[in-house]
């Protein structure tokens, strides 16, 4: 059986935090969590951030994951990490044991079953000479109900010995997508992240007033146009079970 080293660069994302964590335990053998308190996209900003370390420790404290001082499976680690390629290279020097590393974000949720599908898919004959894989993903907006798509797939799945290069897994006709909630935050987090995304530079400057505050429905991307990202309905149904218990799941639009 294959070892599994999930792990997370972390600086802010509270309202998804202990989800995202939850939805991914159950298919990795340990988790990693790399908290640093200043944002390592490429940006610093004088903006509050919304989320001190305590607001964000608090959502995991609880998780008896955590409390096993014989041998936790989630392992918090904090540092500071001038560049987000530094803070995403933070889990190498961990990975002795394991197969496979399975990256997520505190706003990604992975539905039950994705990481053994993922590695199935990498394990096929047209796939298994690579090292890293791009996983598909559907990114909601401003509700749990309405979502995008688009073909950029964030690479999600590395195998920790041998392999070069990239495939792109197949989402098997949506049945296999990560949730993605960056877009489906309060107000204030969407303004922290437009100060320090890695992408400020290139940040439309019409887009948090005629696009976010409007919630728009079309051409809603922040950073590429025009006319990419057309949202369309979600049934958030289909959504794991976890997030039904989500403060978010009937709000008809956060904000």
């Amino acid at each position: 059986m294959s070892r599994r080293l999930g792990y997370m660069i972390l600086h802010t994302g509270a309202p998804y935090l202990r989800y995202a964590i939850q939805s991914i335990l159950p298919q990795v053998d340990k988790l990693m969590i790399f908290y640093s308190p200043k944002p390592s996209q490429g940006h610093q900003t004088d903006m509050p951030c919304p989320d001190r370390e305590g607001d964000l420790l608090v959502e995991v404290l609880d998780l008896q994951e955590f409390q096993d001082n014989g041998d936790p499976k989630i392992q918090w680690v904090a540092g500071n990490w001038s560049n987000e390629t530094d803070h995403v290279n933070a889990v190498q020097s961990f990975t002795e044991g394991f197969d496979w590393l399975v990256r997520l974000d505190a706003d990604e949720i992975f539905p039950d079953g994705m990481v053994d599908e993922m590695i199935r898919q990498a394990d096929l004959e047209q796939n298994k000479e690579a090292k890293d894989y791009r996983v598909p993903f559907v990114h909601f907006w401003r509700s749990f109900s309405k979502c995008c798509r688009d073909g950029s797939h964030p690479i999600r799945l590395s195998r920790v010995n041998g392999g070069t290069g990239i495939k792109t897994l197949d989402s098997k006709s949506q049945q296999w997508e990560v949730l993605h909630f960056g877009y489906c935050i309060p107000d204030k987090y969407i303004l922290y992240k437009t100060q320090v995304s890695g992408h400020r530079s290139e940040w439309r400057k019409d887009w948090y007033e005629e696009r976010w505050k409007v919630n728009a429905q079309r051409d809603v991307h922040p950073v590429m146009f025009p006319h990419h990202w057309h949202t369309q309905d979600y049934d958030k149904s289909k959504m794991p079970t976890l997030m039904r218990s989500h403060p978010y799941f009937s709000v008809e639009v956060i904000e």
